[in-house]
C-alpha cells in the first residue's frame, strides 16, 4: 500500500529550552545543536535505513559528542555509529547511523532527538551570511526492496531505493571586535603602530 507520509527531519540551537534557527555568539563558544525526527512507519520492511548527513561551515569545529534518545531512552553509544572528516575547504561533514533501525519497528512516531555541539573557531564567518549547520536524513523508502547492507545504503549499488529530506539550516552570527589604543593621559591621541594583545575569552560578556 502507497504511504502518504515519509519521515521528516528538523534541527535547532538550544538556548536553554528555548530552540532557535539562527543565533549569536562569540568565537570559543559552544554552540549546542538538537536534530529532532521521529519512528517512521516500518510496515514491511526487514530492514531499514536511519543515516544523518550534517555538514558545518569552517567556522565551527565538530565536538565529537553525539548523543541519541527515541522515546524515553538514551542509547548506548554502540546503538550508533559517528563519523566525521573535514574536507581542505574547512567544512566538516558529520556521519551519524543508527544501527539496526528495524528494532524500533514496534515504536511508530517515538520522538528521535539528536543531540550535538560545535565550538565557534578562529575561522568563523563574521558576515551576515553567518556560519552554516545543516543536516538532511537518508531512509529507506521502498519495503518491497530487499536491502542487502548492513546499517546504511551500499554505496555500489545506486539502484538501491531510498529517499532523502529537504536540506535543513541553522545559522550562527558572529561580528568582529575592533580596538584602538590611545595615550593614557591624551584619550584623544591615538598610538600609530600600537598593538594589542588579548585573549577573546577575556572578552567575553564585557561591555565594549
Amino acid at each position: 500500500a502507497a504511504k502518504s507520509e515519509v519521515p521528516s527531519v528538523d534541527k535547532k540551537i538550544k538556548d536553554g529550552e528555548t530552540k532557535l534557527s539562527a543565533n549569536s555568539a562569540s568565537i570559543g563558544d559552544e554552540i549546542p545543536y538538537e536534530i529532532t525526527s521521529k519512528v517512521p512507519d516500518m510496515t514491511g520492511y526487514d530492514k531499514y535505513y536511519f543515516v544523518l548527513n550534517d555538514t558545518m561551515s569552517k567556522g565551527l569545529t565538530f565536538n565529537d559528542d553525539v548523543t541519541v534518545t527515541i522515546g524515553e531512552t538514551a542509547l548506548a553509544a554502540d546503538d550508533y555509529e559517528v563519523s566525521y572528516e573535514t574536507a581542505a575547504d574547512g567544512t566538516t561533514a558529520v556521519k551519524i547511523v543508527l544501527k539496526n533501525f528495524i528494532q524500533y519497528k514496534d515504536q511508530k512516531d517515538a520522538a528521535i532527538a539528536v543531540n550535538y555541539t560545535a565550538t565557534l573557531n578562529e575561522q568563523a564567518d563574521l558576515t551576515a551570511a553567518g556560519n552554516v549547520n545543516e543536516v538532511q536524513l537518508t531512509y529507506s523508502n521502498d519495503p518491497n526492496y530487499d536491502y542487502q547492507g548492513t546499517d546504511e545504503p551500499d554505496p555500489n549499488d545506486p539502484d538501491e531505493p531510498t529517499g532523502v529530506t529537504p536540506k535543513v539550516e541553522t545559522k550562527t552570527f558572529s561580528t568582529a571586535v575592533q580596538l584602538t589604543k590611545v595615550d593614557a593621559d591624551i584619550p584623544t591621541k591615538t598610538l600609530t603602530g600600537a598593538k594589542v594583545l588579548f585573549d577573546g575569552a577575556a572578552l567575553k560578556g564585557a561591555a565594549v
